[in-house]
């Protein structure tokens, strides 16, 4: 093996590993000894930081290789070539999932008749303007311009249709680089077919305006305001400009300016429509469930029924206040204007899951991530939804995609380790845990989870460790307190575990929950040389139901307190059993819990491995 060749093998494993600086590094050594070598400037193209870096990169692949599949693809997403029909998928492999798997046309080939927008682009033979929105998308679902269709306009405005990225149904087929973490713009066979913008009003005297478009498609706020600005020194009354306006800096974090310039666009012309979306989402960005967003949305929709785009809002914001039944209402509604609309699958998807519905969830979020597989969100909701339906495995495949990509999300990693678990994989599943922490050092219940895990394996000072480290976020949780008390049984802090099984006794919330806490603190007591309250707790564990505790745990309790109530000579005693301690539970979708039977500890015994089975009383 060449140097070269070795060193191209490192590229990989970086990005494998999430490692893209390191991995840029490398390949930025190899294309100077090399700079006519495709692999490298296409493996590039998945490590840069910015959209210009990016096309640079692939231009370079295209100026090597022309034909290049993968390259033509990522600069179609990127706006910077027009959609190619070849490069769609098989007739053969394009399905719809809920009509019998009957079979779709391409849709460049055959457009849907009863389809308004298809038919503009048929009579219109436009070319599609492909920008980058799909990549904005799969950072955040409100920020993601995804245009409305072209429904009323306001007076005086004579709207042309200029199209935007909206996804088609297209079922991938790999093609990509051995081992290689291929980014999600290269799983597209096929673009996404073109949706018209709501607002475009025709500016004929400015190519600034066209071009200002054309940096909005690509997500470049900087180079689309500088074009704005341009037009609107020609042609200052015009409401859409400063409408735009706001747009870019909205997208660009500068809410301030954004809410100023959405202000000037409403007092030039208030039945303008799309200016109460823009204003309905600054206050989501702070506050999911808002009621000023919602009331902007309500007005949206006064003036333009049809404006689905405020449908889709305003469902999620019914999810966000968990009130599925609504959400659901509102999106049969978005259903009828926007059929093929991937987030109306994704919130449909979110109402069922939320409503308890897991089956239509899945279905939902399923064909949600058929549609746009570079949508992220989607992978971690169909995780969810698989998950709810009981299937780990299918959740592990997703989450390794989702967390790869996106691997700041700590409740996906501690979903990640679940399913890890449920496999056996137990290594894999601290370690998911372990990145849970690093990306959300206050999540308590990474701690705790990480802290049972520890306690499995029998490592029990880190399984005290993490307890605490969770105990330091919060207190009051009765698995953290028997947790944190069973780490310090097991490693002879006694007193420290008397507390804490003490601490618990707050918490239950079933006689299980007693029983568990009389069991071990009498043994903690009684290693403390209490044996009056050790007494005590034993019989306080056998004048609870009997199916809140396992035979084995009577048993145990009968014979201390035989010992201890009934004095024997000492040459009559006989030792109690080693002590063997069950593992916590492990964290399910639905935990339910039995009482461990386990023999208790002796006074002098060291501890035995931990048993591998809690039997059912």
């Amino acid at each position: 093996m060449t140097p070269e060749e070795a060193m191209f093998q490192e590229v990989q494993s970086a990005l494998r590993k999430g490692e893209k600086a390191r991995a840029r590094d490398l390949l930025t050594r190899l294309i100077k000894k090399d700079p006519n070598q495709v692999d490298y400037w296409l493996w590039m193209s998945a490590t840069v930081e910015t959209d210009k870096e990016r096309l640079f990169c692939l231009k370079e692949v295209l100026r090597l290789d022309p034909k290049n599949h993968m390259a033509r693809r990522g600069l179609i997403l990127l706006g910077a070539l027009p959609p190619d029909p070849e490069l769609a998928a098989p007739y053969r492999l394009q399905r719809r999932s809920w009509e019998d798997q009957v079979r779709l046309a391409p849709v460049i080939e055959k457009p849907a008749a009863a389809s308004p927008w298809r038919r503009v682009l048929i009579s219109a033979g436009a070319l599609v303007l492909v920008g980058a929105l799909v990549l904005v998308g799969i950072f955040g679902l409100r920020d993601n311009p995804i245009p409305a269709l072209a429904r009323l306009q306001p007076p005086g405005y004579k709207p042309t249709v200029t199209f935007m990225p909206a996804p088609t149904l297209v079922v991938h087929v790999a093609e990509t680089l051995a081992g290689s973490p291929e980014p999600l713009w290269m799983q597209l066979q096929l673009t996404y077919t073109p949706t018209p913008l709501y607002v475009n009003t025709p500016h004929p005297q400015s190519e600034a305006y066209r071009t200002a478009l054309r940096a909005y498609q690509r997500g470049d706020w900087d180079a689309m305001l500088d074009y704005l600005h341009q037009v609107a020194t020609i042609e200052p009354a015009s409401p859409d400009l400063l409408y735009y306006q706001a747009e870019a800096y909205r997208l660009d974090g500068q809410e301030d300016q954004a809410r100023h310039y959405y202000e000037l666009a409403q007092s030039m012309q208030p039945d303008f429509a799309p200016v109460y979306v823009g204003l309905a989402r600054l206050a989501l960005a702070h506050n999911p469930a808002s009621v000023d967003a919602e009331q902007y949305l309500r007005r949206a929709l006064d003036l333009d029924p049809d404006y689905y785009e405020c449908y889709l809002d305003l469902a999620a914001i019914y999810i966000a206040r968990e009130d599925a039944p609504a959400a659901l209402e509102l999106l049969a509604r978005a259903g009828s204007l926007i059929p093929e609309s991937t987030l109306l699958y994704y919130y449909r998807a979110q109402a069922y899951l939320m409503d308890g519905q897991y089956e239509e969830a899945l279905a939902e979020a399923q064909q949600a991530h058929a549609m746009d597989v570079t949508f992220l969100p989607g992978y971690r909701l169909e995780a969810e939804a698989q998950r709810a339906a009981g299937d780990q495995q299918a959740a592990l495949e997703l989450l390794s995609t989702y967390t790869r990509y996106q691997p700041d999300d700590a409740q996906a990693w501690v979903w990640l380790s679940e399913a890890y678990q449920e496999t056996g994989d137990l290594d894999q599943a601290l370690d998911a845990l372990d990145r849970a922490v690093e990306a959300d050092r206050s999540f308590y219940g990474a701690y705790v989870q990480r802290g049972r895990l520890y306690f499995e394996q029998g490592e029990y000072a880190q399984a005290r460790d993490s307890f605490l480290e969770a105990q330091r976020i919060d207190s009051r949780s009765y698995p953290l307190q028997m947790g944190l008390g069973r780490s310090y049984l097991e490693l002879g802090e006694f007193g420290k575990a008397y507390m804490a099984f003490s601490t618990a006794q707050g918490f239950t919330q079933a006689p299980a929950d007693e029983a568990e806490i009389y069991y071990y603190r009498a043994q903690s007591l009684e290693e403390l040389g209490e044996i009056r309250p050790a007494i005590n707790d034993w019989q306080a564990l056998l004048e609870l139901p009997e199916d809140s505790y396992s035979p084995a745990w009577a048993r145990t309790a009968q014979e201390h307190l035989a010992r201890l109530v009934t004095p024997v000579p000492p040459t009559q005693t006989q030792p109690l059993p080693t002590a063997t301690h069950t593992p916590l539970p492990s964290v399910t979708p639905s935990p339910t819990r039995t009482a461990p039977a386990t023999p208790t500890r002796t006074r002098t015994a060291t501890s035995a491995p931990l048993g591998t089975a809690t039997p059912t009383p």
